[in-house]
């Protein structure tokens, strides 16, 4: 038997390096904001109201898709195989165009729509510790029509790991679909709108 060359020995020894490097990479997982699809009778009610979101805007730094966690220690890592499904602006607004139609709303519509402006001020999460968010949204009616603009703060506890995390920034989020649909239902010739309490 023919000794192998030293150059086939370096070739092979680097192929074996890399397949051990795959194999160990773990996982990339997803999550989620959106709310659960419900099923049959529980689809909710059918939209009869609608809004333009124009916008969600998120803080510098996170409007990619890796999620950013902070340890027990408090300190902050941006995590690669922890990952939204889409880029976090991306991600939120489709939560929120699936939590308004739960409620009844309708994301578009023609040009006489209201208009809402999202604006994430805070989006924190920490490993076995709470999920917060603090968010300023701006509701526009027609032209001449005052805009109301209110600020929801929530922190939501969060156990069970990663998994919990999210399910908690997925509470705290549908809460604000709740306040903006609640706005938007009022009777009509009912008094000026406020902003939810929270």
């Amino acid at each position: 038997m023919r000794p192998l060359r030293p150059c086939t020995v370096a070739l092979l020894g680097a192929l074996l390096v890399a397949l051990a490097g795959c194999a160990g990479t773990p996982a990339v997982r997803l999550h989620s904001l959106r709310p659960p699809a419900p099923a049959g009778a529980a689809a909710g009610p059918v939209p009869s109201l609608s809004v333009q979101v124009e916008r969600v805007a998120v803080p510098p730094g996170q409007d990619g898709a890796e999620w950013r966690v902070r340890d027990g220690q408090g300190t902050l890592h941006q995590l690669e195989q922890q990952r939204w499904t889409a880029p976090l602006p991306d991600e939120l607004r489709a939560a929120l165009v699936a939590g308004l139609a739960l409620q009844g709303v309708r994301a578009g519509g023609d040009a006489a729509a209201p208009r809402l402006v999202v604006e994430l001020l805070r989006f924190e999460s920490t490993l076995g510790g709470p999920a917060l968010q603090e968010v300023v949204w701006t509701l526009r009616g027609a032209e001449g029509t005052p805009a109301l603009q209110c600020l929801r703060r929530s922190r939501e506890a969060a156990p069970g790991g990663y998994e919990g995390l999210a399910e908690a920034h997925r509470r705290a989020w549908q809460r604000l679909a709740a306040d903006v649909a609640g706005v938007l239902q009022r009777p009509p010739g009912s008094e000026a709108p406020r902003c939810p309490a929270t």
